[in-house]
């Protein structure tokens, strides 16, 4: 995996707390002498260079002439530093990475959970206008970033408990149900591996002679990556769905030729 490494100069650094103890991180920077900025940084990692063991995923990017604000969640608590005069952030390292981006007409998964879940929304505000279908899947253990609102999007291949969405996700036409192990309105009591086996159930069963073609990003943990990638691996001999599965979290390299 090759990463490219960019270090920007910080204007301005804002901590907003969120639901379930995430927050978000709003940093503006000086972009100049920087195009790689305007690309697609859903596979990148951040750290302020005064501050490296605080994790950042990326949540929004917004490219402003010379500028660029970058938004990211965390579940830590504010650090000190950010609120010291006497230590301003230095510089916000970026290490990028390529993640092949979906076509318009792709049919594309989006699989995330809980603070790993950032890296997609930047690829779902994306797809506002896309031909292809686009679901996405999204697991908390106690809570979500979000408030949990009832879905005004169908979708037949998640289970009819799960009723609930991300609003904002629907406001960019993307359609999305969510899950926990605990108990939270709206929400299909399982895991998201489980919810992606019962949407794999769904899709072989609903499916005419035609194969059909998807995109999956999967955005979690490694013990959800291994058992997603084992529900995948299980299709190969069913030559129903064609899926094509991208780890943000681990290859720039997408995993083809699944369930052919």
């Amino acid at each position: 995996m090759t990463l490219n490494t960019i270090e920007l100069t910080i204007n301005s650094v804002d901590w907003q707390e969120q639901l379930n103890g995430f927050s978000l991180l709003t940093v503006e920077c000086e972009a100049a002498d920087s195009p790689l900025l305007a690309e697609n940084l859903s596979g990148m990692q951040a750290t302020f260079s005064f501050l490296p063991q605080l994790p950042l995923e990326l949540f929004s990017q917004q490219v402003l002439n010379n500028r660029v604000r970058l938004q990211f969640l965390t579940q830590d608590s504010k650090p000190e530093e950010l609120d010291s005069d006497s230590a301003e952030p230095a510089c916000l390292v970026i290490r990028t990475r390529s993640i092949p981006f979906p076509e318009a007409e792709q049919n594309v998964l989006l699989l995330g959970e809980d603070l790993f879940m950032a890296p997609l929304f930047p690829i779902a505000k994306q797809r506002q206008n896309a031909t292809g279908a686009t679901l996405a899947l999204l697991h908390a253990q106690q809570g979500f970033p979000f408030a949990v609102k009832p879905a005004r999007f169908m979708v037949e291949s998640t289970p009819p408990e799960a009723i609930g969405a991300s609003a904002l996700l629907e406001d960019w036409k993307v359609a999305n149900r969510l899950s926990s192990e605990s108990f939270i309105a709206g929400c299909a009591q399982m895991t998201l591996s489980e919810m992606l086996h019962y949407w794999l159930e769904q899709m072989r069963g609903n499916l005419n002679k035609d194969e059909e073609s998807w995109l999956l990003y999967l955005s979690a943990g490694d013990a959800t990556v291994h058992e997603c990638q084992r529900l995948i691996n299980d299709l190969k001999e069913k030559r129903t769905l064609k899926l094509t599965l991208i780890n943000l979290k681990n290859s720039n390299e997408p995993s083809d030729a699944l369930g052919r």
